[in-house]
């Protein structure tokens, strides 16, 4: 289960990674840096290996793109916060909620044990 969690951690990662550097190529208010092209690289190359070994186990790849999804919903959040001239932050906010409480439900999280 630990392997999953990496996964899934790198996933979200990838995710902030890369729409924060996609942020960075078409808004003009986010300035431009090396560090979240360095961090998609490393992250992607990290993740490279286990996405070939598969480990067996099924249901990661699932786990990992819904993660893959909030870590790019949780940028938009985060930078829509820091400049509100770009939009409403209702919905990415709702769906990260919905996103994050699916993954609790999915993955036992909320289980006494």
């Amino acid at each position: 289960m630990k392997a999953s969690y990496q996964v899934m951690g790198l996933a979200a990662l990838i995710g902030l990674s890369g729409h924060a550097c996609l942020s960075m190529v078409t808004l003009t208010v986010v300035p431009l840096s090396v560090f979240p092209w360095l961090v998609l690289g490393l992250a992607a190359w990290l993740l490279y290996p286990c996405a070939i070994n598969g480990d067996g186990i099924h249901y990661i790849p699932i786990y990992a793109a819904v993660c893959l999804v909030l870590g790019a919903l949780l940028y938009s959040v985060i930078l829509r916060v820091q400049h509100p001239e770009l939009g409403s932050n209702f919905l990415p906010v709702l769906l990260c909620l919905a996103i994050l409480i699916w993954l609790a439900v999915k993955l036992k999280w909320f289980s006494r044990q």
